[in-house]
């Protein structure tokens, strides 16, 4: 025993436990010192393995007196084991979710009858044991894709958070039950779209209709979210981290008093991101260096912690000030540079404008810069889609160029088709996501007079026709379907119209290439003295589109596919901005000015070994351009290629804005080096679709403040899941994690220094939950069952100081004396897997399925197997569950 311990008892033994104490003398204090005691954590060891799950166990809680505990298991069953009373199984809950259990709790102040499960079906279950012939209370499947966190408030038996991987934080409160909105939810194992299912629904007469809207919505910055925590002292603050670098602390006393949960506004433009957390400063998110989990310190309620994939766990103050970031400095300069050129250009475009005009303002800038300004505020409400402004930003725009002077602004008529598109689209949104029958009628009639005025306005020119392929893409739903009924209209006429305007774009490159003053690779805009892009950057422009479009119908099944791949479903595409991407490309003439930051910002990535000059990657021969367009207007087979032949292609470039992984950019470069194999081929068509997630992207919210850590915590490694980690001690004096290999790492909060590490599963520990006033925790991970370790009364045979790398020197369970080699191993772990491609659940589902097409052409005899001998053991899908199968490929 050690001298603290002896010398807390005696204190206790002299002066009892009696009120009038100081606070050191009494009984919360004496189990507070006990629980952290250095002593006790060194002979921690698995006294007991709880079963009766059938999966791995993903989900730990205590109850607040600490006399239950649950658990959820990928068996999709919840457990409630009685530890006062020898572990015994008391309850066991066979939940109806069809995929395994991420999160469950305990809801407070109600006697532990009221139980909340969130699973990987997306679905989040409330039962009642009070009930128990049925259980089930209700549920709702309000998210999109998987629930990965719960979160419930001390004092509220009522209310409760979740987070999921479509990006949004969700609140339920079930005093108000309402029937869920009808959208498409994402499998958990095919990642295959299909019909979200309420069952059973609510009944009453105070029932809402319609899901409440999320009160965080990350998935429309591409941000799938992991964790979740409340702050128990200052539950206003929470924070939730997820797939890129960065922990965001959010306060809910900022959500506006008009706030409804069942309006309009979006909750998003007040309920801001107000402080991030992250050891990098740079403003990049990394997929592959994602947050796994973060968590709010129990006892003072400023200290947050956060485990990184690969990395470590960092301590942060959330009091500390924020630093400004690398990107946010870019950010704030390449802004105050773009004014000032955009100022320059209004002076000499306009003359309406005094010459001693500095700012780009709407109030100050008339004709083609109004007009572009007012497009992009348009683009930029849609995509974050706060539809109501949107809406108002189209009647603006088209009150001023009924009332301004035609004259002066470039191609009037384009842009009217343009809004007038999208004036539709969020018609058809609005339409969508309204249940109101008596509305349908006036909604389509509206919507059908907006396409009509926009086929009318739209110039006979490929830029007008252009318009109108992008105007049915966003019509038909983008990349995703959104349960739209029309789709299968609009994107045939997107692919005709697409077709068209690469016709007429090469039509237009035959005629300027016989005009003798044809001779600069770009063009000029007289009315705004702005070079163009290159006509190569529309031929890729084009390209990519249609390649986009045609992969649509071919998966929607409108049009006979031309892929060598069975499309079983469409991906959801990640977030709005990626949905309705093509729309920043609607307008041409804003699209001219916009894109040049491809060259200047992204150059093409030379085969060489010498880095390309300025004017070699401007420098294009249109000669030979145009001359791969017959004088009929036909296009040679090979007249357009995927990829520039001195380097990355446009494409890319393009569609994710940023510089690619380098593991990536080898795929992307070199795909046509290869063979030209049809497998190949399919591949890299997905590939488009999927390389989009595992890139380094500016993050969003950077003009917030990023607080640095104070503490790193390392040697345990972070790879293989998605692990947790908590404090630990009633005042949260350690630290707590699971680690690959099996091992559960224990640290010293002030020092860093590993304290304990414990072997706690033979693959991974995932869940680590410390007990709420006994010194023992509970540890699960991918083994079916669930340990408990508790302070053993064995000695140690040896003592460590003399004999450190002796098992006996320490308890049954710990692992200390290996400590050096777990760290070695577990830190060349760390650093060899940091740079590998993080694989998300997009990339996953599009290699499953073309392994899925690959397996039924060589059943169908069009593909031969590949050598002899080949393990015929297959993973095959059936539904929406995995099977193993060792027998023929027949079988599939």
């Amino acid at each position: 025993m050690s001298i603290n311990l002896q010398k807390r008892l005696r204190e206790r033994r002299s002066f009892g436990t009696s009120p009038g104490l100081p606070y050191r003398y009494s009984r919360r204090a004496f189990v507070e010192q006990v629980y952290s005691d250095k002593y006790l954590i060194s002979q921690l060891t698995c006294e007991r393995e709880l079963s009766g799950h059938a999966g791995c166990v993903n989900t730990l809680d205590w109850s607040l007196e600490g006399d239950k505990l649950l658990s959820g298991s990928d068996d999709k069953k919840l457990n409630i084991y009685k530890p006062f009373e020898d572990y015994k199984i008391a309850t066991v809950i066979n939940t109806g979710h069809r995929a395994n259990i991420f999160s469950a709790k305990f809801m407070p102040q109600t006697s532990d009858n009221i139980i909340i499960s969130g699973a990987g079906d997306s679905e989040v279950r409330i039962f009642d044991l009070q009930n128990m012939e049925s259980p089930l209370f209700s549920m709702y499947v309000c998210h999109s894709d998987q629930v990965k966190t719960i979160c419930v408030y001390d004092d509220n038996p009522n209310e409760f958070l979740t987070c999921s991987k479509d990006g949004t934080v969700r609140q339920f409160d079930l005093r108000v039950p309402h029937v869920c909105s009808p959208h498409s939810v994402r499998s958990f194992l095919t990642a295959r779209k299909k019909s979200a299912v309420q069952f059973p629904i609510p009944e009453g007469s105070n029932i809402h209709h319609g899901c409440p809207k999320p009160i965080l919505d990350y998935g429309k910055y591409n941000t799938e979210l992991n964790s979740m925590t409340i702050n128990k002292l200052f539950p206003h603050y929470f924070a939730v981290a997820g797939m890129n670098d960065y922990i965001y602390l959010h306060d809910r006393r900022m959500m506006p008093t008009n706030y409804t949960e069942f309006g309009s506004n979006d909750p998003m433009d007040s309920l801001k991101c107000i402080k991030r957390f992250s050891p990098t400063l740079d403003g990049f998110s990394r997929p592959n260096k994602h947050i796994t989990a973060c968590k709010f310190s129990n006892s003072n309620g400023y200290e947050l912690i956060g485990s990184w994939s690969s990395d470590g766990i960092y301590l942060f103050n959330i009091n500390d000030p924020p630093v400004q970031s690398s990107q946010n400095t870019v950010t704030t300069r390449n802004k105050r540079r773009n004014n000032d050129n955009d100022s320059d250009n209004s002076i000499t475009t306009n003359s309406t404008v005094a010459t001693d005009t500095a700012t780009n303002s709407e109030n100050d800038v008339t004709g083609d810069q109004k007009v572009k300004l007012l497009w992009k505020k348009l683009v930029s409400k849609f995509l974050a889609d706060d539809l109501i402004s949107a809406i108002s930003i189209t009647n603006e725009l088209l009150s001023y160029l009924n009332s301004y002077d035609l004259s002066a602004i470039t191609d009037p008529d384009l842009i009217k088709a343009c809004v007038y598109f999208v004036r539709g689209s969020i018609k058809a949104l609005q339409l969508r996501e309204c249940h109101l029958p008596q509305n349908i009628n006036a909604g389509s009639n509206e919507i059908t007079e907006n396409i009509e005025k926009g086929e009318i306005l739209a110039p006979n020119s490929w830029k007008g026709t252009w318009c109108k392929a992008i105007g049915y893409w966003i019509l038909g739903g983008g990349s995703n379907d959104n349960e739209n009924s029309e789709r299968s209209v609009y994107l045939p006429k997107a692919l005709e119209y697409g077709r068209q305007a690469k016709t007429m774009f090469h039509e237009e490159l035959v005629i300027r290439s016989t005009q003798p003053l044809f001779s600069s690779s770009t063009e000029v805009d007289s009315s705004s003295n702005t070079t163009l892009l290159p006509d190569e950057a529309y031929k890729q422009m084009i390209y990519a589109f249609l390649q986009d479009v045609e992969l649509a119908c071919t998966r929607g099944g409108y049009i006979e596919s031309t892929f060598n791949i069975i499309f079983e479903s469409e991906p959801e595409a990640e977030g709005r901005q990626e949905q309705y991407k093509w729309l920043n490309f609607m307008f041409i003439n804003q699209v001219n000015s916009s894109m040049m930051f491809i060259h200047d910002i992204y150059p093409p990535i030379s085969t060489s070994s010498q880095p390309l000059s300025h004017s070699e990657q401007h420098n294009y021969d249109y000669t030979d351009s145009a001359s791969e367009v017959t004088s009929d207007g036909e296009e040679n087979e090979n007249d357009i290629t995927p990829i520039e032949e001195d380097g990355e292609s446009l494409y890319t470039q393009i569609m994710s804005g940023q510089i690619m992984s380098g593991q990536i950019r080898d795929i992307y470069q070199h795909r046509n080096e290869t063979d030209s194999d049809e497998e190949d081929s399919d591949f890299d068509m997905e590939a488009i679709n999927i390389l989009h997630d595992n890139v380094n992207y500016p993050s969003f919210a950077t003009d917030v403040g990023v607080v640095k850590p104070r503490m790193k915590y390392s040697g345990h490694c972070n790879i293989e899941t998605v692990k947790d980690v908590d404090f630990y001690g009633l005042r949260d004096e350690y630290i707590v994690s699971g680690s690959d290999k099996g091992y559960v790492f224990i640290w010293d909060k002030k020092t860093g220094n590993i304290v304990q590490i414990l072997q706690g599963d033979e693959d991974v520990v995932n869940v680590t939950k410390g007990h709420p006033f006994l010194p023992m925790m509970a540890v699960s991970g991918i083994d079916s069952t669930v340990k408990i370790f508790k302070p053993t009364s064995r000695l140690p045979t040896t003592l460590r100081t003399l004999e450190p790398n002796n098992p006996n020197s320490y308890s049954t369970s710990s692992r200390l004396y290996e400590m050096e080699e777990i760290v070695s191993a577990n830190r060349e772990s760390n650093r060899s897997m940091a740079d590998d491609i993080y694989m998300t659940r997009s990339v996953y589902a599009a290699f499953l399925r073309m392994e899925r097409q690959r397996r039924l052409l060589f059943v169908n005899g069009i593909l031969e197997d590949e050598e002899e001998g080949d393990d015929n053991r297959t993973l095959t899908v059936f539904g929406d569950e995995f099977e193993e199968s060792s027998s023929s490929s027949e079988s599939i």
